[in-house]
């Protein structure tokens, strides 16, 4: 079991399309308006839907460009949706990388590096993400292999996870739940109405813990939007600080208590 891990950056956010540029790069893929560059921005409900089948055949290979070479140790899809509930649109991604020496496409003395894959089949959550090799790079490459059934995507996300050193305290709460309306009726019957995707609630208590991960914990406040949660069962969750608040307690001169409130985005 993994410690609780964080990532406030994701650096896939605003990076640059390879695709569709020429050469050997491979073309873009994509129903208007829903374009892949949607899956570069911080905006998870206007996504990216590619075609079933892709264009260009299966595996599909999305190509970007973070502008420099990047620290990145994690890679994941989030608020991604299948088309339909009877089967899983993309069943595996292979994560490759390759520095800003060896170029794009990679040509100077190297080639793409594989550095994990993502399992995507039979994913509870529309978040599904997986640690990877560390690699300090500019260029990345997911490659898709698609299970024949159409399928969107909120965003890619490449970053460098922080280590909580611990899962939580004792007493931490994972609440999943269904976004619904429960309304009672005249003759005591209640009506039950699905209102979108299921979410969860997290609650994190540290305890005499010492100033720098009280630090961390807090700086979380400052958040001004979502961030990356991986909890002790390696599920990532796209999560924000409920009402923007952490409590921070001073026990003793530099030992303290924090507790958190996340939402998991639906």
């Amino acid at each position: 079991m993994s410690n609780t891990r964080i990532c406030t950056t994701n650096r896939a956010i605003g990076a640059t399309i390879l695709n569709g540029t020429g050469g050997s790069a491979p073309p873009l893929d994509e129903v208007s308006p829903y374009t892949m560059a949607q899956a570069l921005t911080a905006d998870r409900y206007t996504p990216w839907m590619a075609t079933n089948p892709f264009g260009s055949g299966s595996p599909f290979s999305f190509d970007l460009d973070l502008g420099a070479n990047r620290t990145i140790d994690a890679a994941a899809f989030l608020g991604y949706r299948p088309a339909t509930t009877a089967g899983n649109s993309v069943l595996t991604v292979t994560v490759y990388s390759a520095t800003s020496a060896v170029g794009y496409p990679p040509v100077s003395g190297g080639s793409w590096t594989s550095r994990g894959t993502i399992s995507v089949s039979g994913a509870a959550w529309r978040d599904i993400g997986s640690a990877i090799t560390s690699s300090n790079s500019r260029y990345f490459r997911f490659e898709m292999l698609n299970g024949g059934v159409g399928w969107s995507l909120g965003k890619l996300f490449l970053g460098q996870l922080t280590d909580l050193g611990a899962i939580h305290s004792p007493g931490g709460l994972f609440s999943p739940f269904r976004n619904r309306l429960e309304t009672p009726q005249p003759g005591g019957a209640i009506v039950l109405q699905d209102l979108g995707d299921p979410s969860a609630d997290f609650t994190l208590p540290f305890r005499t813990i010492q100033t720098s991960l009280r630090d961390t914990l807090a700086n979380l406040q400052g958040q001004a939007s979502t961030f990356l949660l991986v909890d002790a069962e390696d599920r990532f969750f796209e999560v924000f600080i409920v009402n923007g608040r952490v409590a921070v307690t001073r026990q003793y001169t530099s030992i303290f208590d924090v507790d958190m409130q996340l939402k998991a985005m639906p």
